[in-house]
């Protein structure tokens, strides 16, 4: 079995600062925004990650992460700036 692609769905309660950040920090590009799903998809080459509010039946009190995702990227050194 060879995989192609990881596509995240991450929870978030500011779907459109989430949308701000990714975008204006990020370089990634809004593709796809569901007001009536409070959801995203957003795209930077070959990674698509997409943002939603938190399903109502998962209790989500403040953000949480149980591992890590690394991004590669080319200068890094200018992201971080």
């Amino acid at each position: 079995m060879n995989y192609k692609s990881l596509n995240p769905i991450l929870y978030t309660k500011s779907l459109d600062q989430t949308i701000q950040f990714y975008t204006e920090k990020l370089w990634f590009t809004c593709v796809e925004k569901n007001e009536a799903f409070n959801w995203a998809l957003l795209r930077s080459e070959t990674i698509e990650i997409m943002f939603s509010h938190p399903v109502e039946s998962i209790a989500f009190e403040t953000a949480q992460f149980t591992g890590s995702l690394y991004f590669n990227v080319d200068e890094v050194d200018n992201l971080w700036e």
